[in-house]
Parts: C-alpha cells; sequence; structure tokens
C-alpha cells in the first residue's frame, strides 16, 4: 500500500476537524502542481474518482493547473482506520474571463460556483 501524503499538503493550508486522531482534514489554496503529485490513487488521490458529479480528480488538476489556480479538498486519513479513506479535491478556484467562466461552469455543473474577484471564481461540488 502507497503510504498517504497528506505531508505534501501544507501545514498552513489544512484544517482539522475531528476528534482524536484526526477523521477529517479540510484543505484549499492547494497549488494544483501539488495536486498532480497526489493523483497516485489509493490512499491518495484517485485520477478517476468524482465528488458527487464533479469531474474526475485529474480534470480538476488539469483545469487548476490551466488556469493558474488552486484546489479545495479533504483529507478522511489512513490512521482514522475508516474504510473509505483518502484524499479527495471538491473544488477549485481559478483565473478567467467572467464570458469563460460561464461557459466552464455550464459544462461543469458545480453546487456552488461563486466570482470571488475580478476573473477569479470559485467551483464546488457538495
Amino acid at each position: 500500500m502507497d503510504k498517504q501524503r497528506v505531508d505534501l499538503i501544507p501545514a498552513e493550508l489544512r484544517r482539522q476537524i475531528g476528534r482524536g486522531v484526526s477523521e477529517y482534514v479540510a484543505f484549499e489554496g492547494l497549488n494544483p502542481q501539488i495536486g498532480k503529485e497526489l493523483l497516485t490513487g489509493w490512499p491518495n488521490v484517485d485520477p478517476e474518482d468524482v465528488q458527487n458529479d464533479s469531474p474526475t480528480m485529474h480534470e480538476m488538476v488539469d483545469t487548476a493547473l490551466k488556469y493558474k489556480g488552486s484546489l479545495k479538498g479533504y483529507v478522511i486519513t489512513v490512521e482514522s482506520e475508516r474504510e473509505d479513506a483518502r484524499i479527495r479535491f471538491d473544488g477549485f478556484t481559478i483565473k478567467i474571463p467572467k464570458k469563460d467562466a460561464l461557459e466552464l461552469k455550464e459544462k461543469l455543473k458545480p453546487n456552488d460556483f461563486q466570482e470571488l474577484d475580478q476573473d477569479t471564481f470559485w467551483f464546488w461540488w457538495d
């Protein structure tokens, strides 16, 4: 079994949620280059996995790389001994012209979509 590489996610981006051995760690602002390094399959990121109706994890990383963005997601740690231990992306923030962002929104159908700043947009899947 591969080692779960939570250490690749900078500590300042992690927000621990849970009790005792952290079961759930949320993160946001992850450099997509690190996201790409995490695409090694279980217990890290399964490249073909999806967050409900999201694009695949690989597609999320590629989109964040293409538009100089960042990734948001969570970790269910192996130490929690849960059967569903994993690292998963559930959203991204990208810099893209508004017209293009709206087209991408229509194509990807996120559960939440926000304009954070001029030409900066947040996509998220529940």
